[in-house]
């Protein structure tokens, strides 16, 4: 009977030990903490947003600013969190871009581009902290890269007489920013998102000495989760 005990004993040892040495590895922060991989429609999430954009070009940073460059960018946004501080988003926007050449503002140039890109996502909060499916707030950081498409214009530019970049234009483009994401509960929250965009010198139909061309913007918007919105720590399941 004692036998019996004694081995009943260590049996409850042993899984009490490696219960607390997973326990040890899940309450690890960041990329050192191991998850279950999740399910293909797991973690997804889609977003919709509205704000402002700038566009950095030729004379911008020389004439007073105007409030008319400043125009509206919807956005729109498809993703999936493959771990907890690591996803992939693809992302759409566009919209009409101002810009002046004199200091007076009577010369206003207007030019309407779409842009398509894929992006790597980066949760600051998971990646230096403790996974907690229970925190309301994430701070994440983005890069990418993607094709814009520029309309063809039949404008004249005042300041540069005629231009001969007015056919429509595509190319590469790369982008990066920074969004705060709250969450209100498990399948809706907000963001507000800033955003930089850079494109070659072609991208408002002027070329000069620059080589890039870039456009600022700030937006917010919803954020919409589908699927199991959780990840479960290394060999432990979903009980949904």
């Amino acid at each position: 009977m004692k036998t019996k005990i004694f081995f009943l004993y260590l049996f409850l040892s042993f899984v009490a030990i490696s219960y607390a040495q997973q326990l040890s590895v899940n309450r690890k922060a960041g990329v050192r903490a191991s998850y279950n991989a999740n399910k293909f429609w797991d973690n997804w999430f889609a977003q919709a947003g509205i704000g402002g954009q700038f566009l950095f070009a030729e004379d911008v940073m020389n004439v007073p600013f105007s409030t008319s460059e400043i125009t509206f960018i919807p956005t729109f946004a498809l993703g999936k969190w493959i771990r907890p501080w690591i996803g992939l988003r693809a992302k759409v926007e566009g919209g009409a871009l101002h810009s002046f050449h004199d200091e007076d503002h009577t010369s206003m140039q207007k030019d309407f581009y779409y842009d398509g890109h894929l992006d790597l996502m980066v949760s600051v909060t998971n990646f230096f902290w403790k996974y907690d499916p229970k925190r309301k707030y994430d701070f994440v950081a983005y890069g990418g890269a993607g094709y814009y498409s520029r309309k063809e214009s039949t404008q004249l530019i005042p300041a540069y007489g005629i231009n001969t970049y007015n056919d429509a234009k595509s190319n590469l483009s790369f982008h990066a920013g920074l969004s705060f994401e709250y969450r209100l509960n498990k399948n809706m929250g907000f963001y507000v998102d800033i955003a930089g965009l850079l494109a070659d010198d072609y991208f408002n139909r002027i070329k000069q000495a620059r080589r890039f061309d870039g456009v600022l913007s700030t937006t917010v918007g919803i954020t919409f989760y589908f699927g199991n919105t959780y990840f479960y720590p290394g060999n432990q399941c979903s009980m949904l």
